[in-house]
């Protein structure tokens, strides 16, 4: 995996709101539908940091907003 923690945050929780959402309407229950919409808003809010962070840290050229990245800098030289 090459991609930040933060990243992979959003991924798991589409993932999940997925799997929540498509059991909610296969079972016709409404619980599970409304779980799937709550783990919908936390993708959505995991997206909104995440893209923020990487926007700020590429302009600022420092990284003042954690990502949680899985490998470091001397891995990306030629």
């Amino acid at each position: 995996m090459r991609v930040s923690v933060a990243v992979q945050a959003v991924f798991l929780t589409l993932w999940i709101a997925y799997m929540l959402l498509g059991f909610g309407k296969a079972l016709d229950s409404s619980l599970l539908f409304h779980l799937g919409g709550a783990f919908g808003v936390a993708t959505a809010a995991c997206a909104w940091y995440t893209s923020f962070a990487l926007t700020a840290n590429k302009t600022t050229r420092r990284d003042w907003l954690p990502l949680g990245e899985t490998r470091s800098a001397q891995q990306d030289a030629p």
